[in-house]
Protein backbone atom coordinates (compact mmCIF):
# COMPACT_ATOMS: atom_id res chain seq x y z
CA UNK A 1 0.00 0.00 0.00
CA UNK A 2 1.31 3.42 -0.92
CA UNK A 3 -0.20 6.58 0.45
CA UNK A 4 0.75 10.21 -0.03
CA UNK A 5 -0.12 13.45 1.69
CA UNK A 6 1.14 17.00 1.79
CA UNK A 7 2.98 18.12 4.91
CA UNK A 8 0.52 20.96 5.34
CA UNK A 9 -2.29 18.39 5.62
CA UNK A 10 -0.75 16.88 8.75
CA UNK A 11 -2.30 18.89 11.55
CA UNK A 12 -1.02 17.53 14.85
CA UNK A 13 -4.52 16.61 16.01
CA UNK A 14 -5.73 15.09 12.72
CA UNK A 15 -6.70 11.46 12.29
CA UNK A 16 -4.12 11.20 9.50
CA UNK A 17 -1.29 12.31 11.80
CA UNK A 18 -2.39 9.83 14.45
CA UNK A 19 -2.58 7.01 11.90
CA UNK A 20 0.88 7.82 10.51
CA UNK A 21 2.34 7.93 14.02
CA UNK A 22 0.89 4.50 14.71
CA UNK A 23 2.06 3.05 11.39
CA UNK A 24 5.65 4.23 11.76
CA UNK A 25 6.08 1.98 14.80
CA UNK A 26 5.70 -1.04 12.48
CA UNK A 27 9.06 -2.15 11.08
CA UNK A 28 7.40 -3.08 7.77
CA UNK A 29 6.38 0.52 7.14
CA UNK A 30 8.76 2.75 5.22
CA UNK A 31 8.08 6.47 5.29
CA UNK A 32 9.77 8.72 2.76
CA UNK A 33 9.52 12.48 2.48
CA UNK A 34 9.44 13.48 -1.17
CA UNK A 35 11.53 16.53 -1.84
CA UNK A 36 11.84 18.56 -4.99
CA UNK A 37 14.05 17.42 -7.83
CA UNK A 38 17.75 18.28 -7.66
CA UNK A 39 19.62 20.32 -10.25
CA UNK A 40 20.56 17.42 -12.54
CA UNK A 41 17.12 15.83 -12.18
CA UNK A 42 15.50 19.12 -13.18
CA UNK A 43 17.80 19.39 -16.18
CA UNK A 44 16.94 15.85 -17.29
CA UNK A 45 13.22 16.51 -16.75
CA UNK A 46 13.37 19.69 -18.85
CA UNK A 47 15.39 18.01 -21.60
CA UNK A 48 12.74 15.32 -21.90
CA UNK A 49 10.05 18.02 -22.07
CA UNK A 50 11.95 20.14 -24.61
CA UNK A 51 13.37 17.17 -26.52
CA UNK A 52 16.59 19.13 -26.77
CA UNK A 53 19.61 20.11 -24.70
CA UNK A 54 18.85 22.49 -21.80
CA UNK A 55 21.77 24.51 -20.41
CA UNK A 56 22.60 23.92 -16.76
CA UNK A 57 22.00 27.60 -15.90
CA UNK A 58 18.48 27.47 -17.38
CA UNK A 59 17.69 24.31 -15.42
CA UNK A 60 19.05 25.89 -12.23
CA UNK A 61 16.98 29.06 -12.75
CA UNK A 62 13.81 26.97 -13.09
CA UNK A 63 14.78 24.75 -10.13
CA UNK A 64 15.23 27.85 -7.99
CA UNK A 65 11.79 29.20 -8.97
CA UNK A 66 10.04 25.89 -8.33
CA UNK A 67 12.23 24.24 -5.66
CA UNK A 68 12.23 21.29 -8.05
CA UNK A 69 8.46 20.76 -7.79
CA UNK A 70 7.58 18.57 -10.81
CA UNK A 71 4.08 20.08 -11.19
CA UNK A 72 5.47 23.62 -11.42
CA UNK A 73 8.31 22.48 -13.69
CA UNK A 74 5.80 20.86 -16.03
CA UNK A 75 3.87 24.12 -16.23
CA UNK A 76 6.99 26.21 -16.84
CA UNK A 77 8.34 23.74 -19.41
CA UNK A 78 5.56 24.90 -21.73
CA UNK A 79 7.56 28.13 -22.12
CA UNK A 80 10.79 26.41 -23.11
CA UNK A 81 11.90 27.88 -26.43
CA UNK A 82 13.36 25.62 -29.12
CA UNK A 83 16.82 26.76 -28.02
CA UNK A 84 16.68 27.40 -24.22
CA UNK A 85 19.46 29.79 -23.27
CA UNK A 86 20.04 30.64 -26.92
CA UNK A 87 19.32 33.73 -28.96
CA UNK A 88 15.70 33.96 -27.75
CA UNK A 89 17.00 35.56 -24.55
CA UNK A 90 15.83 34.67 -21.07
CA UNK A 91 12.67 36.76 -20.66
CA UNK A 92 10.64 33.52 -20.89
CA UNK A 93 12.35 32.37 -17.67
CA UNK A 94 10.39 34.97 -15.71
CA UNK A 95 6.93 34.30 -17.18
CA UNK A 96 4.15 32.55 -15.28
CA UNK A 97 1.96 30.41 -17.53
CA UNK A 98 -1.79 31.03 -17.44
CA UNK A 99 -2.35 27.45 -16.25
CA UNK A 100 -0.14 28.05 -13.22
CA UNK A 101 -1.75 31.42 -12.50
CA UNK A 102 -5.13 29.67 -12.62
CA UNK A 103 -3.92 27.02 -10.14
CA UNK A 104 -2.60 29.67 -7.74
CA UNK A 105 -5.74 31.79 -8.19
CA UNK A 106 -7.83 28.76 -7.21
CA UNK A 107 -5.76 28.17 -4.09
CA UNK A 108 -5.87 31.83 -3.08
CA UNK A 109 -9.60 32.23 -3.75
CA UNK A 110 -10.33 29.42 -1.27
CA UNK A 111 -8.72 31.46 1.52
CA UNK A 112 -10.44 33.88 3.85
CA UNK A 113 -10.61 37.52 2.70
CA UNK A 114 -8.09 38.53 5.37
CA UNK A 115 -5.66 35.84 4.27
CA UNK A 116 -6.06 36.80 0.60
CA UNK A 117 -5.21 40.40 1.45
CA UNK A 118 -2.15 39.25 3.37
CA UNK A 119 -1.00 37.01 0.51
CA UNK A 120 -1.34 39.90 -1.93
CA UNK A 121 0.58 42.24 0.38
CA UNK A 122 3.27 39.61 0.84
CA UNK A 123 3.57 39.12 -2.93
CA UNK A 124 4.45 42.79 -3.30
CA UNK A 125 7.31 42.32 -0.83
CA UNK A 126 8.80 39.36 -2.72
CA UNK A 127 9.37 35.66 -2.19
CA UNK A 128 11.09 36.32 1.15
CA UNK A 129 10.35 39.29 3.35
CA UNK A 130 10.91 40.49 6.89
CA UNK A 131 8.06 39.76 9.26
CA UNK A 132 8.45 43.24 10.78
CA UNK A 133 8.04 44.91 7.37
CA UNK A 134 5.01 42.74 6.66
CA UNK A 135 3.51 43.70 10.04
CA UNK A 136 3.91 47.41 9.32
CA UNK A 137 2.56 47.00 5.79
CA UNK A 138 -0.61 45.13 6.76
CA UNK A 139 -1.34 47.04 9.94
CA UNK A 140 -2.89 43.88 11.41
CA UNK A 141 -2.42 42.96 15.03
CA UNK A 142 -0.21 39.95 15.77
CA UNK A 143 -3.09 37.49 16.22
CA UNK A 144 -4.77 38.39 12.91
CA UNK A 145 -1.47 38.40 11.03
CA UNK A 146 -0.38 35.03 12.46
CA UNK A 147 -3.79 33.53 11.71
CA UNK A 148 -3.59 34.69 8.09
CA UNK A 149 -0.05 33.34 7.65
CA UNK A 150 -1.02 30.03 9.26
CA UNK A 151 -3.95 29.74 6.87
CA UNK A 152 -1.61 30.43 3.92
CA UNK A 153 0.84 27.82 5.21
CA UNK A 154 -1.94 25.30 5.62
CA UNK A 155 -2.94 25.96 2.00
CA UNK A 156 0.64 25.19 0.94
CA UNK A 157 1.41 28.73 -0.21
CA UNK A 158 3.81 29.83 2.53
CA UNK A 159 6.56 28.13 4.54
CA UNK A 160 6.91 27.96 8.29
CA UNK A 161 9.05 30.68 9.85
CA UNK A 162 12.51 29.31 10.66
CA UNK A 163 12.75 31.64 13.63
CA UNK A 164 14.83 34.16 11.67
CA UNK A 165 12.08 36.76 11.26
CA UNK A 166 11.82 36.06 7.54
CA UNK A 167 8.54 34.94 5.96
CA UNK A 168 8.69 32.93 2.75
CA UNK A 169 6.43 31.84 -0.05
CA UNK A 170 6.70 28.09 -0.58
CA UNK A 171 7.73 28.58 -4.21
CA UNK A 172 8.84 31.67 -6.11
CA UNK A 173 6.28 30.94 -8.85
CA UNK A 174 3.47 31.21 -6.28
CA UNK A 175 4.64 34.70 -5.29
CA UNK A 176 5.11 35.62 -8.96
CA UNK A 177 1.64 34.38 -9.89
CA UNK A 178 -0.06 36.30 -7.07
CA UNK A 179 1.94 39.43 -7.88
CA UNK A 180 1.09 39.18 -11.59
CA UNK A 181 -2.63 39.25 -10.71
CA UNK A 182 -2.35 42.54 -8.82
Amino acid sequence: IITTCRHNELDADSALAATLAQLTTDSRVLREDLLGLGAEEVRTFLQVQAQSEVPAEVAEALRARTDGNPFFLQQLASFLPADPGGRAGDSWLHEVPASLRDWVRGRVSALSPSCRECIEAAAVLGREFEAATFARMTGLDDAARFAALDEARHAGLMRRDRGDGICRFRHAVVQEAVYSEL
